[in-house]
């Protein structure tokens, strides 16, 4: 027969763990996506960009991948960038922005070089700034390793 208290116990732990940071809230990739020399993914705390000035693009897609090195892969987050490049993404996924974990950005639009890196979330404050470069965008990387062999070897 189960003890009167211990459902009340898990029904507190339920509650001190939905409202500890991090918890199964998701996590919101802010920032902006700019105009650059080179292509890059960075972190900065907010009022110490050194893109601050750099003119934003719009209409960026933006793709993030969950474990971008493993066969268990997926997007987990999509999004375009706003009319200032501005972008705000929310990444419903457990642990990101918290957990020590990789995950991969990717940003694509006609006329720029495309830029996929791998980076780690930071907890806290930061704002992303993906940097892109004038250039010929190239198709994003596919997730599927065997539809990729297949077109290879058709």
């Amino acid at each position: 027969m189960p003890r009167p208290h211990t459902s009340a116990s898990a029904i507190a732990l339920c509650i001190l763990l939905t409202t500890l940071p991090g918890g199964c809230a998701s996590y919101t990739l802010e920032g902006r996506v700019v105009r650059g020399d080179f292509g890059d993914v960075l972190f900065v705390d907010p009022g110490r960009d050194p893109y601050a000035e750099a003119p934003g693009i719009p209409g960026v897609a933006i793709r993030v991948i969950r474990d971008p090195d493993r066969l268990s892969r997926k997007v987990a987050a999509g999004g375009r960038s706003g009319p200032s490049g501005d972008l705000s993404i929310p990444i419903g996924e457990f642990g990101a922005g918290w957990m020590q974990e990789l995950w991969l950005v990717q940003a694509s639009r006609a006329g720029y070089e495309t830029v996929e890196q791998i980076v780690a979330f930071p907890s806290g404050r930061k704002r992303v700034v993906i940097v892109m470069r004038d250039g010929e965008s190239t198709e994003l990387q596919t997730l599927d390793p065997l539809r990729e062999q297949f077109e290879r070897h058709r």
